[in-house]
């Protein structure tokens, strides 16, 4: 320290004495420099009687123009003028004289301003380069005669910025819009401090209608169309900018958040700004943005009144929206405003403990739910005309398990006991009584004792997942699968089980194309029994169809063929012959070796099939699945997609449903620009999800993560649709996949078995991932084996098909539905 100081004094030292002048103005410079003009006007003053002779810099005039423009920017208008005055009785013209103008057109003195600013220009001590803003307010105030008489008589007195922005303005007026922009082009630089060129430029293109145009000049892009990159948005900076990008907004109802920083807490007329977004979005039924204004507006909103009777509504919808597009954070915040800004609603704080449950907020549900409890209780003692037998019990035996449920997952169990025995004392029938009883019997006594308590609670009705689950769990751990399969299809539905759909079967001829193996496709359609016209096609291929096998495709008799087809066509009418000519043309596609003719003989019944796509819609959708299996390069396959597409009523679906029936001829990415682009569109399509799954590999990490993303938010919407693309997806996976690990499926009788260790290695490599080292993979076997045997040792021989759906090594193989995520904390109640 004392080394420091020493250097410090040796620094002093060696600049010399400081006199007192300079001490002075060294501290006049310091306030001015730490923007603490008062001080510094004090300081200027003692410094003048002291030394009335000396040169001070600053000067005391320009002190006051900054003391006054720090005023100014603090909204204190009036104040500011004061201190701008104070400037002029100085003698600093020009700069001066526009500050006391600005002052005053804050306060809405415009004719003050005027004025001000004409009394300086005939006195002559208006510079040039202030000169501007005696032409801009004789336009506002309406005498453009007089700024026309300015320009021609007395143009020598004016910059030639100013004289173009006045002559654009003259052309604005004459709504000739093209001399107007040819001025303002030709202005270079502002006609006043702080104005923008651009922005006159932009203006008028704005008043002629040439919003594109505008935009441009504003910096404004509108997203184009599938695009496939995104650009950071770039918003205006200059405040007459900003104004012109909200005319735009307002001009192309384009959102105001892509021409704006709305996060820009000093954006000019913010308020009016937000209440036309929140105008905006709700005309557009975008509630969820509605809601996002509303938190930015404040509650009550004091620059608009108006708007408070929205509050509650939009806050609502929005929470709606949001729950809908799978946001459950941002409903969370919606509804939780919604109820503490106003009345009591007990139909939208039932939903929200819903929501408090998913997103494990346990102390708000535990609070909300006593809340419920309570006000039941009141309203039930002043309307008991509305609350009868057995309705009031009911209510609140439902509200009371939903508390023990809670108290569960906080992990306090004796509170959740207790809270089932106080609404089993108020009604003891109810099946969600039942329903925690079997929970509590199960954690208690075991699986087996839980399981009649379980059953019986669901069968009267009981509503909670974890019954269900719970019963489920129970049936696996005694090994009952029969049993557990009944309890799937009989309750499984109603929870968005997916194991519900192991029993869906894919049609026949799908299931043996989708094989993509030509032994297993020919064994399967020459034993297959169905009737069905698309199988028999697939059965008149493998019967034209010579031995000689390569590379997974054969010769074809395309003569014989044809013959075949064609009298199977004409017996079926027009709407079946769509998937006998799917068949057809996949066969081959996917079968034939490329011989001469077979490309004219694809085509001829590929061209039968675009004959069907006038009158039947799944023709149109066949064409395009066919031409992805095919590989059309897609310049080829965009037109034709993009006109399907923009007849479907759910684009995002239809696109979905292509790339998911393509997939299960042919592994293909094909459309992943397409599904990428729709997803940004549509986020919250299960549909869309699986179909992204499925540009990837089945065992990829992608694959089971876009799969299980799309299946959870289908479970949480109820989704019947998404539900049973998912069903479909399942039975497809399960047997390319059982196929893909026993390649010899077919032929176990023939040649004596198969080799096991080589089926358990791929098992393995399947579950384990392919990087397993060889090494690994053999001490692997022997424990395979054995758990292999001791799953089978139980098994009837009418039992045999259950080893390949029901995962016997309990790894999550490959066969098994996506396991349904439970509920968040869900796990932890059990």
């Amino acid at each position: 320290m004392g080394k420091r100081r020493s250097l410090q004094e040796h620094k002093a030292l060696s600049k010399g004495p400081v006199s007192a002048q300079e001490r002075l103005q060294a501290q006049l410079q310091t306030f001015v420099q730490q923007k603490k003009y008062r001080q510094a006007l004090d300081r200027f003053k003692q410094i003048r009687q002291t030394h009335p002779d000396i040169q001070i810099s600053p000067s005391e005039a320009e002190i006051w123009i900054l003391q006054g423009r720090q005023e100014f920017n603090q909204k204190n208008y009036r104040q500011a003028g004061s201190s701008f005055r104070q400037a002029l009785n100085l003698g600093l013209a020009g700069e001066a004289h526009y500050w006391v103008a600005k002052s005053l057109l804050a306060l809405g003195q415009f004719d003050e301003a005027l004025t001000e600013i004409r009394t300086a220009f005939e006195s002559k001590v208006l510079p040039k380069e202030y000169a501007g803003c005696y032409l801009k307010l004789l336009f506002h105030q309406g005498d453009s005669a007089t700024v026309t008489e300015l320009i021609s008589k007395q143009t020598k007195r004016f910059l030639m910025p100013q004289v173009h922005w006045a002559r654009g303005m003259l052309a604005l007026q004459a709504k000739d819009f093209k001399e107007a922009l040819a001025h303002f082009q030709k202005m270079g630089r502002p006609a006043t401090p702080g104005d923008s060129p651009s922005a006159w430029i932009a203006y008028t293109h704005q008043q002629a209608g040439n919003w594109a145009q505008a935009g441009s000049h504003l910096g404004i892009r509108s997203p184009k169309a599938f695009s496939m990159f995104q650009f950071s948005p770039t918003f205006p900076k200059h405040p007459a900018m900003q104004r012109l990008a909200v005319m735009q907004a307002v001009g192309t109802k384009q959102p105001f958040s892509d021409v704006l920083d709305l996060d820009q807490k000093d954006l000019p007329q913010r308020d009016i700004v937000l209440c036309l977004d929140l105008l905006q979005s709700i005309d557009a039924q975008d509630f969820s943005r509605a809601g996002d204004v509303l938190f930015e507006l404040g509650h009550p909103c004091r620059a608009f009144p108006e708007l408070n009777e929205l509050y509650e509504p939009v806050l609502r919808m929005a929470g709606e929206q949001c729950l809908k597009d799978g946001d459950l954070d941002a409903t969370e915040i919606l509804w939780a405003e919604a109820l503490s800004l106003f009345p009591f609603n007990p139909q939208l704080a039932y939903k929200l403990q819903h929501i408090y449950d998913e997103n494990e907020s346990y102390r708000d549900r535990e609070r909300l739910l006593n809340r419920l409890i309570e006000w039941l209780k009141q309203e039930a003692k002043k309307n008991p005309q509305d609350w009868p037998e057995p309705r009031l019990p009911r209510i609140q035996t439902n509200l009371l398990c939903k508390l023990a449920d809670n108290f569960m997952a906080m992990r306090q169990p004796e509170k959740a006991f207790k809270t089932v025995q106080e609404a089993e004392r108020i009604f003891p029938a109810s099946p969600e009584i039942k329903g925690r009883k079997g929970l509590k019997i199960r954690i208690q006594e075991g699986a087996k004792q839980a399981i009649p308590m379980l059953t019986q609670a669901l069968e009267e009705g009981c509503t909670h997942p974890e019954v269900y689950e719970a019963l489920l769990n129970c049936l696996n751990d005694i090994g009952d699968r029969a049993a557990l399969k009944t309890i799937q299809q009989r309750f499984g539905q109603k929870f968005g089980d997916m194991g519900t759909g192991l029993e869906f079967e894919l049609p026949a001829w799908v299931e043996v194309l989708a094989t993509q193996n030509y032994r297993v496709f020919e064994q399967l359609s020459l034993e297959k029994t169905d009737k069905d016209p698309a199988l028999q096609a697939c059965r008149i291929f493998a019967k034209a169809a010579d031995g000689d096998l390569k590379n997974n495709r054969i010769t074809l008799d395309q003569s014989q063929a044809k013959k075949g087809w064609d009298i199977l066509l004409q017996a079926q009418p027009s709407q079946s012959q769509i998937s006998v000519l799917q068949a057809i043309i996949l066969s081959m596609e996917l079968f034939a070796k490329r011989k001469k003719g077979l490309a004219a003989l694809m085509d001829d019944y590929r061209n039968q099939l675009i004959a069907l796509s006038d009158d039947y819609l799944e023709a149109k959708e066949a064409n395009i699945v066919l031409s992805v299996v095919k590989g059309l390069t897609i310049e080829r396959l965009r037109p034709m997609l993009q006109i399907y597409l923009a007849s479907a009523t759910q684009p995002g679906t239809a696109l979905a449903k292509i790339q998911l029936q393509a997939r299960k001829f042919v592994q293909t990415d094909l459309l992943k620009s397409f599904i990428e682009d729709a997803l940004r569109r549509e986020p919250q399509n299960p549909q869309l999800l699986l179909a992204k799954a499925t540009l990837f590999p089945l065992e990829s990490k992608d694959y089971t993560q876009f799969r299980e993303q799309g299946f959870e938010l289908a479970r949480r919407l109820q989704d019947a649709q998404a539900l049973q693309a998912f069903r479909e997806e399942e039975a497809f996976q399960a047997g390319f996949m059982a196929q893909d690990i026993f390649p010899d499926l077919m032929n176990f009788g023939r040649s004596g078995g198969p080799d096991m260790d080589a089926i358990l290695r791929k098992l393995a490599q399947k579950m384990f991932g392919k990087d397993v080292p060889p090494a690994v993979l053999e001490l692997m076997l022997p424990e395979l084996k054995r758990m292999m045997a001791n799953e089978m040792s139980g098994f009837d021989d009418d039992e045999d098909d259950d080893f390949f759906g029901m995962d016997p090594f309990g790894f999550g193989a490959p066969f098994g539905p996506p396991p349904s995520r439970p509920k968040k904390g869900s796990r932890r109640r059990r």
